[in-house]
């Protein structure tokens, strides 16, 4: 197994204008209504995330991710109960997510401290 650990740059390359938040905002809460949520417990937080934490099996697919606010604490636990998973659902690579973010291996005692103390 493999853990990272890297800054949430996604909230800061898809902000944008009000006018144009506003229209993502209402055109997600349509689409939510046709197709249920993959992560019905944390997609409203997946823009709170600064960082995340991942864990890759063997082949280098993500199998568990946590998301970390701003405070470092634990807000998205996944898969978790209803919730496939973010990263876990898209199913990027280890090499992939090298070569986009700038990634920094920790631990697997790291990674379980947050595992662990996640509480909904």
């Amino acid at each position: 197994m493999v853990y990272i650990k890297f800054n949430n740059q996604l909230t800061n390359t898809h902000a944008g204008t009000n006018q144009n938040s506003n229209l993502r905002k209402i055109i997600a809460k349509i689409f939510r209504l046709i197709f249920p949520a993959a992560n019905p417990d944390f997609d409203p937080k997946i823009n709170s995330v600064n960082t995340w934490l991942l864990e890759f099996n063997e082949e280098g697919i993500p199998v568990k991710e946590i998301g970390l606010n701003n405070n470092g604490k634990p807000i998205i636990k996944m898969p978790y109960k209803d919730n496939v998973g973010y990263w876990t659902d898209i199913g990027m690579h280890f090499n992939k997510f090298s070569e986009r973010f700038q990634v920094e291996k920790i631990n697997q005692v790291e990674f379980y401290k947050f595992w662990g103390n996640f509480d909904t």
